[in-house]
């Protein structure tokens, strides 16, 4: 399979994925040019799909925001595994400062719990507010 006709295929599955929330979503009017080669394609992505031109686009646009994320994930990763490496000599340094120091290992890996979120605290402050207020003169 070419370079080509692997994007294309990617792009096809993403359609396919996000064709029905699209509809969903408001709307901005924008014009654009493409190359002749490129355009074709993404019509015909449109056709097979029997989406519109416009919803192939932005798909091609969650690739690319997907392919931003992968790298996000992978850089946290390698960061992470990096501080596997030098944690042990550190546990050892700090378990003679503490007999209660436990060192455990991640049960999910962050990407799991990235976009986690929360209903919002019905608080009649700030949590900056309260955090300064905790803090004072310090």
């Amino acid at each position: 399979m070419s370079e080509t006709e692997h994007h294309r295929a990617r792009l096809a599955e993403v359609v396919a994925a996000y064709g029905a929330d699209a509809a969903r979503a408001p709307h901005g009017k924008i014009s654009i040019s493409l190359p002749r080669e490129l355009l074709e394609q993404v019509r015909s992505i449109a056709a097979e799909s029997g989406l519109s031109v416009s919803a192939v686009i932005a798909a091609a646009i969650r690739i690319a925001g997907a392919s931003e994320l992968v790298q996000l994930d992978a850089s946290i990763q390698a960061q992470h595994e990096e501080k596997l490496e030098w944690l042990p000599a550190y546990v050892g340094v700090a378990a003679r400062s503490s007999s209660t120091l436990e060192f455990r290992r991640p049960t999910r890996p962050f990407v799991e719990i990235r976009d986690r979120s929360y209903p919002a605290a019905d608080w009649p402050v700030s949590s900056t507010q309260l955090l300064l207020d905790e803090r004072g003169t310090r």
